[in-house]
């Protein structure tokens, strides 16, 4: 079993077990040729079910490794051993907030550093497009020599579903701290969200309690999305009118009324303590101190039992009119529901058990549960991410465990490296007879090749680099369309990050007509068919694809390249400024864009200068 104490992962031996939570486990460990001691947080197996999850990771970890800032954890390294993603950051002597706050209450000078302090830290990290997802107290560090750090940013969005449809409507976080727009698994989440859950964390520091707590995570939750926020000044007599007015802004359960930056909320609460700053937020439109934050969410229906949750959630699922179907926070608290619904069932049944039951009751409970929900979006992992506080250690792991070994697709296939080699030899034969003029020779390559790599993912992979290399991409649309793409183990070669890439280039080439003459159905076309029209002569026909494919939200989540098909249809219609905003639109977030696509886009950009 891969990560033990002792063990040697890449140049870093582990040599005690800090923690471990919900989403990882974090080893402390020695780097010996640097001298100094690193943490090590190693995700849970469970994550790599989702075919998607490792270049989500890398993708995340590189944007989370640029943040540069003194109070940050910084992560110097990440990788993969034996099949499980790490990240290497630097090593805190110290302890928790949340574990100072156990000890009592905090002084005044000491919550305006906190807040100071990681305020700033949180709006650097905005600045950089990088969202939290995850504060609280046991995310910012105390270090021996006082100093403050804010950590484990990006691991909540790295738990996040990515393509997979399975686990779209996942919530990732902590109750207590939730923004009631995550509760309702929103998938635009803005800063707003984070400052939402600064909010909560100055409310438990200065009121002395979070704002909601209840004996369930889906009590907890719904208080967060429907209740109003208990006045400060009514738990806590001794809190300033200013400072409940800036608590009452930044808990503001409509995002719209919250304050629109962490440095505005910094600057207001320390106002509001300085001498006259009891009506720092007076002049903005917003709350009064006497009344708890509006919100433009609906009334909650009865709590369905768990089965009647589930059929909720498919009927949702398949109401296809378009007129008719619902919108996207009811899928979000559909699905969020049956997860929520699961976990109280879990909770009772866990809260039921005696000490000598222990442990074993509480694997028995998460099988039962784990075995009893059908519906096709339910993914039990949301269980273990949802509210990791809630499991001994000892039963995360035999859950992770179970959840692992729940039967699945059939793996993959994996051939020799003789045989390996011989099949990316045949796909650059392959490549050479083509830009030499020989297709059926090409052709022919191409079916030595499928017969030597027999459905081995790691040779696929290998494969697109190669095309991308040689920049064959025509040959590659061949390659992906041409014969039979289901691989063992139900992966489609489309599914695969490079798919999209190889025949959004390929449309550039007039040699790809072939290709699209003979997949012209063919989902992982439906942007790249766009676009061949578009570089042809055949603009009316790709202006009215366009609007049908912006029309269709599926299209736009699962081929995020037609709005730089949108963008190149303006520059080819001369409005370079529309282009321009398109272009600027997608890079908001450029998180969200595969990298190539980031790439495309920001060289489209810069031919407009």
């Amino acid at each position: 079993m891969p990560f033990v104490i002792g063990e040697t992962v890449g140049p870093y031996r582990l040599t005690e077990q800090l923690g471990q939570g919900g989403m990882a486990t974090v080893f402390k460990a020695y780097h010996a040729a640097l001298d100094r001691y690193v943490a090590i947080k190693v995700l849970h197996l469970a994550f790599m079910e989702d075919p998607s999850f490792l270049a989500r990771f890398q993708r995340e970890a590189r944007v989370v490794a640029r943040l540069d800032h003194p109070h940050i954890v910084p992560i110097y390294d990440f990788a993969e051993h034996e099949g499980r993603p790490y990240l290497v950051m630097k090593f805190i002597e110290g302890e928790t907030l949340k574990a100072r706050l156990e000890r009592g209450r905090l002084p005044q000078s000491e919550i305006l550093r906190i807040i100071e302090t990681m305020g700033a830290a949180l709006d650097y990290a905005h600045q950089q497009n990088v969202l939290h997802r995850d504060i609280k107290p046991s995310n910012v560090l105390v270090a021996q020599d006082n100093q403050l750090y804010l950590t484990d940013f990006g691991l909540a969005r790295m738990a996040e579903t990515g393509e997979s449809s399975l686990t779209a409507d996942r919530m990732v976080g902590t109750p207590q701290y939730m923004s009631p727009e995550q509760a309702l698994s929103k998938p635009d989440l803005d800063a707003r969200s984070d400052i939402y859950s600064f909010g909560v964390m100055m409310y438990e520091m200065l009121v002395g309690r979070v704002p909601y707590n209840a004996d369930t995570p889906f009590a907890i939750i719904h208080d967060h999305i429907y209740t109003p926020l208990p006045l400060p000044r009514e738990v806590n007599p001794d809190i300033p009118a200013s400072v409940e007015r800036v608590l009452l802004k930044a808990l503001a359960k409509d995002p719209l009324d919250r304050f629109a930056s962490m440095s505005r909320l910094v600057e207001a609460y320390r106002a509001a303590v300085a001498p006259g700053g009891e009506d720092v937020l007076a002049g903005e439109v917003g709350l009064d101190a006497t009344q708890a934050a509006p919100h433009h969410y609906p009334t909650p229906a009865p709590m369905p039992a768990l089965e009647s949750a589930a059929k909720v959630s498919v009927s949702l699922e398949t109401d296809t009119p378009r007129k008719r179907r619902p919108p996207k926070w009811v899928l979000g608290c559909g699905i969020s529901l049956l997860v929520i619904t699961v976990l109280c069932v879990f909770m009772a049944l866990r809260s039921m058990m005696t000490e000598t039951e222990g442990f074993v009751s509480q694997v028995q409970t998460g099988q039962a549960i784990a075995t009893s929900v059908n519906h096709p979006d339910f993914n039990p992992q949301s269980l273990l991410t949802l509210v990791p506080d809630q499991f001994e250690p000892e039963a995360m792991a035999t859950l992770y465990a179970l959840f692992d070994n729940r039967p699945s697709q059939t793996p993959a296939p994996t051939i020799s490296t003789s045989d390996r080699e011989a099949a990316l030899n045949a796909l650059r034969q392959a490549i050479t007879a083509w830009d030499q003029g020989n297709p059926q020779l090409a052709r022919e390559r191409l079916s030595e090749m499928r017969a030597k790599a027999a459905g081995d993912i790691t040779f696929y992979e290998q494969g697109f680099q190669v095309i991308r290399e040689q920049n064959a991409w025509v040959l590659g649309s061949f390659f992906l369309l041409e014969k039979e793409r289901r691989l063992p183990g139900d992966l489609a070669l489309l599914k695969l990050p490079a798919a999209h890439e190889i025949v959004f280039e390929a449309a550039k080439d007039p040699a790809a007509n072939d290709v699209f003459a003979l997949n012209a159905d063919d989902p992982l076309l439906t942007a790249a068919r766009i676009r061949f029209e578009l570089h042809h002569g055949r603009l009316e026909t790709a202006h009215q694809d366009l609007e049908e494919a912006l029309d269709t939200p599926k299209i736009l989540r699962d081929f995020p390249e037609t709005r730089l098909i949108e963008a190149e249809l303006n520059i080819k219609l001369g409005d370079v400024n529309a282009a321009r905003f398109i272009l600027n639109d997608m890079l908001q977030e450029p998180d969200k864009l595969p990298r190539w696509l980031l790439k495309l886009v920001e060289e489209t950009k810069q031919s407009l200068n």
